[in-house]
């Protein structure tokens, strides 16, 4: 097992359509590229000032003649497929994290950038989540050899947690589900127990301008909206330069430990829901939630606590959610209070850590 990243670049392959052609490659020194083979795209050279992908007879295939910046520190290139004269056909390059290069000769990566790393489900990655005690349904749950998940690029899933509604992994406790998809940035803590329907909010537009309308920064030639594109090339002549609008993308939601979710709930971005509090069903939450906490209403505001501030505290200064579910058989799970005391005294209150899947470990155990 290699674990060693090179600083060498790495890039995904893209067509213009944000269709990956390859998932992780890097362009060697001695012009080979690692991680893609094709006949069109046999090697790679400098001519010009621009990075051309040559065939095996060494013909320009793609010339890479327009550069711009995605991210601090990162890189995206564009160019003209040129063996298709007739046709408008672009490909563009895109710098990935450097840790993408564990990607590189997995035939199940099918993508990997900053949202996450995409697998085909072949037998050996089935095989690897049910070793890891990752759980896709109630019952008994086949994926085919075609179908795929996405695990998110900081998210870190640990045994027994449960996906029935998705295949796309975000951060997970040990013993909680979803029945809702999540975004692969919300992060989720044990024990919780999430109904159908729940959302969350998305990115923000800016009402402190003079427009709210996207047309001003979603204009992206990979992903934003083609209609945008096409209205600035036609009045603008392609020369509007787009201004990210502040805040726009809030932190995802944190969820505690212990958590209940009613159905159709909406949780806005940058909130956190505090270990053991309940959201009723219709809610839409706007604001953190405290502890033990049941909120209701649009927008949610705090009905009832579940206990006395007492056995909250004793619950909490407990932190019985670190140990293993044996908890819930040496203690009594039905009084609060007297399990909180009983978990305080078990001689062998040790906290369990099982050991997280991340992105990393998934492309090291499959090298």
């Amino acid at each position: 097992m290699n674990a060693r990243v090179d600083v060498m670049p790495v890039w995904q392959f893209l067509r213009n359509d944000g269709s990956v052609i390859a998932p992780a490659l890097r362009l060697l020194p001695d012009g080979r590229i690692e991680g893609h083979q094709h006949v069109n795209e046999a090697s790679w050279t400098l001519r010009d000032g621009c990075l051309h992908f040559l065939t095996r007879d060494g013909r320009s295939s793609t010339v890479f003649d327009q550069a711009d910046r995605t991210a601090p520190g990162e890189v995206r290139m564009r160019g003209r497929f040129a063996l298709e004269p007739t046709h408008e056909v672009w490909h563009l390059l895109e710098q990935i994290p450097a840790q993408a290069a564990l990607a590189i000769g997995i035939s199940e990566v099918m993508q990997f950038d900053a949202q996450g790393l995409r697998l085909r489900t072949s037998e050996r990655v089935r095989s690897l989540l049910h070793e890891r005690k990752v759980f896709f349904s109630r019952f008994e749950h086949s994926f085919g050899d075609d179908d795929s998940i996405l695990i998110g690029a900081d998210s870190a899933i640990e045994p027994y947690a449960s996906f029935p509604a998705s295949r796309e992994l975000c951060t997970m406790g040990a013993y909680s589900y979803s029945e809702s998809p999540l975004p692969v940035d919300v992060s989720v803590g044990r024990y919780c127990s999430i109904a159908l329907g729940v959302d969350v909010f998305r990115d923000r537009h800016p009402m402190e301008w003079a427009t709210t309308s996207s047309i001003t920064y979603d204009i992206d030639a990979l992903r934003g909206y083609r209609a945008f594109v096409a209205a600035h090339r036609e009045f603008n002549g392609g020369a509007f330069e787009p201004a990210e609008p502040p805040d726009r993308f809030a932190p995802a939601p944190q969820i505690g430990h212990d958590v209940w979710i009613g159905q159709h709930v909406q949780l806005a971005r940058g909130i956190r829901v505090g270990t053991g509090a309940v959201i009723a069903a219709g809610a839409i939450v706007t604001r953190d939630v405290p502890p033990y906490a049941v909120v209701a209403g649009t927008p949610a505001r705090v009905i009832r606590m579940r206990f006395e501030p007492r056995i909250v505290d004793a619950l909490l200064s407990s932190r019985w959610w670190e140990l293993d579910a044996s908890v819930l058989r040496r203690c009594d799970y039905r009084e609060p209070e007297r399990f909180a005391e009983q978990v305080m005294g078990l001689a062998d209150h040790e906290r369990w850590t099982p050991e997280a899947l991340t992105t990393r470990q998934l492309l090291l155990a499959l090298r």
